[in-house]
């Protein structure tokens, strides 16, 4: 029960546990989340319990949560829901990024509104904007049209394989022309030095099951 229940009347008096984050912490973690949410990047439960063992574990703050799995409990999500009430579990509706920044002048206004105001709120400089991207590569080349006899139902091509083999490449540039060197990501359980002849300098290099970026890749 948390003491302040002592001094505290009917209708302030909170039941059960005490919350693990400050009041303030708290505060400042739903700001973020419906920031996130009006940028149609919203975040679900379990971004949401990860995100705050690790504010705990980043700011030092005393809790309870499993280090196993790097997240808060169920139980937290539920009274930290109860405490924000602002806050709902919603369904979004798949949106396009072509929709999403359709050029109008009304959203053309608010999205540079709302960048200005994040540039001028953190003191962001040219040299710290980057732009990330990845890509997926196959070792199939994609065929080029070619002639036919007229009402063939289907047409073959020779190529290396009809199924490739997919690679991950991420690019990263900022506004001034720096670039983070280019980390590649090869599908097989171990890595071998082959693929390194031939690449960019200081490019950084990984595999995985699939061949796509994982989260534990992607911070290294």
């Amino acid at each position: 029960m948390n003491h302040q229940n002592i001094f505290a009347n009917e209708s302030n008096k909170q039941l059960g546990r005490c919350s693990i984050l400050p009041s303030e912490v708290e505060k400042e973690l739903v700001e973020h989340v419906l920031k996130l949410e009006s940028c149609m990047f919203g975040i679900n439960t379990t971004d949401l319990r990860q995100l705050a063992f690790e504010i705990a574990e980043k700011n030092k703050i005393p809790h309870q949560f499993n280090k196993d799995v790097g997240m808060a409990g169920k139980k937290w999500y539920y009274q930290f829901m109860k405490r924000n009430p602002s806050l709902s579990l919603r369904l979004p509706k798949p949106t396009s990024m072509a929709r999403a920044t359709g050029f109008c002048k009304e959203k053309f206004v608010l999205f540079f509104n709302k960048l200005t105001e994040l540039v001028d709120n953190h003191n962001i400089t040219v040299d710290l904007l980057y732009n990330v991207d990845e890509t997926g590569i196959s070792k199939v080349h994609k065929p080029r049209k070619v002639l036919a006899l007229k009402g063939k139902h289907q047409v073959g091509g020779i190529t290396s394989g009809e199924r490739g083999v997919n690679t991950t490449a991420i690019c990263c540039m900022n506004a001034v022309g720096s670039f983070v060197p280019p980390p590649l990501k090869f599908k097989r359980k171990r890595f071998k030095n082959e693929p390194k002849d031939g690449a960019p300098p200081l490019t950084v290099f990984g595999c995985s099951d699939t061949g796509w970026i994982t989260k534990d890749l992607f911070t290294l």
